[in-house]
């Protein structure tokens, strides 16, 4: 919330600390204490909203003969701090914008912004008593997509609501999402229902050997013929699975992001709630898991390098 330190609130007009819980009108920027954004029920500037109406922070001549200008985001800090209350630039040397500002090394490798939460999205929704700022947390880049649709599936009460990359990757976007179960769930149904298919394009290949190997290789007729009756149902499958990644991944994503901060919430050695440290462990628990893609990536190479390893050897030109 660094941002808005000393700025006065659009509704109470009292000066914001850094930690105020702050949330931004969508419509113009003005910044409001969450408790007075809600008691207002809208922006408390709403009667000057137009297509040129922005919001700027007041001139304190006072004020600003203590403030100093971050470089790097423009961001007003008072002259004696070490690092922005915005985006943790050393302002004195222009050091190291990801050190955190308390000088700790202990989330040295989390945003100094986690926990913000995007402008469009913060007001004031709450499921289950967590805020959109644990959600912003825990989700990391991409919670301004995730809040809109954790928002629409609350709001109609539809179990359903689309994602492109569900629905492209599958179990590979489960896994990157630590969605495990589901994951490995999809898999086996993607492998099992990719069988006919594998086994006839490895006749085929057999078949197309003189061709393009320059070897005649046999290969079954019988097996062929019987793969391509699964192959239509199969391609059928492989198409409701993807539509389901893509229609209910969202819906799972949001009982794990429930599920995960309410663990954390009550653990007994949990940070404190609201302090940067507890953002910070939202963000490492929700944190996108690129190893599992990186391995599948590599599984997927490996296994159709071995298949035509297996093609070539069957055809003797090692």
């Amino acid at each position: 919330m660094g941002k808005y330190t000393s700025m006065p609130c659009a509704h109470c007009e009292n000066k914001f600390v850094d930690k105020d819980d702050v949330v931004v009108c969508p419509i113009c920027g003005a910044p409001h204490h969450r408790s007075c954004y809600r008691e207002k029920g809208s922006c408390a500037l709403e009667d000057q909203h137009s297509e040129e109406f922005v919001w700027q922070a007041p001139f304190d001549p006072e004020l600003a003969k203590k403030m100093i200008t971050c470089k790097k985001c423009g961001t007003q800090n008072l002259k004696e701090a070490t690092f922005c209350n915005h985006c943790g630039t050393n302002i004195k040397t222009g050091g190291d914008p990801d050190h955190p500002r308390d000088n700790s090394t202990a989330y040295s490798n989390v945003p100094v912004n986690v926990g913000e939460v995007p402008p469009s999205s913060n007001d004031g929704f709450e499921v289950g008593g967590i805020t959109a700022r644990e959600i912003s947390a825990y989700v990391g880049s991409s919670s301004f997509f995730f809040l809109r649709q954790f928002q629409f599936l609350l709001s109609t009460k539809f179990n359903f609501s689309w994602n492109w990359p569900a629905f492209f990757f599958k179990f590979a976007y489960l896994f990157y999402r630590k969605m495990y179960a589901l994951g490995t769930t999809v898999m086996a149904l993607y492998a099992l229902l990719s069988i006919p298919s594998v086994l006839y394009s490895v006749e085929l290949l057999k078949q197309m050997a003189p061709d393009y190997l320059g070897v005649t290789m046999a290969y079954n007729v019988e097996l062929m013929a019987e793969m391509e009756k699964y192959m239509p149902m199969c391609t059928l499958g492989l198409t409701l699975l993807s539509i389901f990644c893509g229609a209910f991944t969202n819906k799972v994503y949001l009982r794990k992001v429930i599920t995960d901060i309410t663990k954390l919430r009550n653990d007994a050695g949990a940070k404190p709630a609201g302090s940067r440290e507890y953002y910070a462990e939202l963000y490492m628990r929700g944190k996108t898991n690129k190893i599992a893609v990186i391995l599948i990536i590599a599984g997927g190479f490996l296994l159709y390098s071995a298949l035509g390893s297996y093609i070539i050897e069957l055809a003797g030109i090692m």
